[in-house]
């Protein structure tokens, strides 16, 4: 009981110091009345996977140790073609596949099945990864979109995501042992050029 006592009173005697500390610290005080860094220690911080795609560097801080591909291969040409023409404003001004409502008929006339079992590289299988999950979010939510900019109200979502856009996923995802949806990983840290 006494020990208990005495910690409070100890937790008392700080504050009442800490607050007298940030009176006369006030805001309002000289630059030069601030308090003193701490002194740095003497032991760097060592990264405990320097190896991982996501390991803390002072070159990219928490950011993937390579920048992602803002453009793919010119064999998935196609697949850069549409991901280009789908946004509802386009970079250009000009209204895109899903201000139009387009996007779904597109990709089911023209977007070939991409075989991607040949590609091993990890910073074009990221890449894939982002462009074909944002594709089948966008495929599948379209109707919603749709829906609700003409009534305001939310209609359903395409229930089936066509082969050429699952089957190149999958794989994607497998490779990269992801899961073939957009993660939140994907759009962000792949997402930022």
């Amino acid at each position: 009981m006494f020990a208990r006592h005495a910690a409070t009173a100890a937790k008392r005697a700080q504050l009442s110091h800490l607050r007298g500390f940030a009176k006369a610290h006030h805001p309002a005080a000289a630059i030069t009345d601030a308090p003193a860094a701490p002194a740095a220690t003497s032991a760097a911080w060592t990264n405990p996977d320097p190896g991982s795609e996501f390991a803390v560097t002072p070159e990219t801080g928490f950011l993937p140790r390579r920048d992602p591909l803002p453009v793919l291969p010119s064999y998935f040409e196609k697949l850069d073609e549409i991901l280009h023409e789908m946004p509802i404003l386009k970079s250009d001004g000009t209204l895109g596949l899903l201000h139009t409502g387009r996007l779904g008929a597109r990709i089911e006339r023209e977007l070939p099945m991409y075989d991607v079992e040949f590609v091993f590289d990890r910073r074009i299988l990221a890449a894939l990864y982002r462009d074909y999950s944002v594709l089948a979010s966008a495929y599948l939510l379209e109707p919603c979109d749709i829906q609700f900019r003409l009534t305001r109200n939310y209609g359903l979502a395409r229930r089936i995501l066509p082969a050429n856009i699952a089957v190149p996923l999958e794989t994607i995802a497998r490779r990269l042992a992801q899961k073939p949806f957009l993660e939140h990983s994907t759009f962000t840290f792949y997402n930022y050029r």
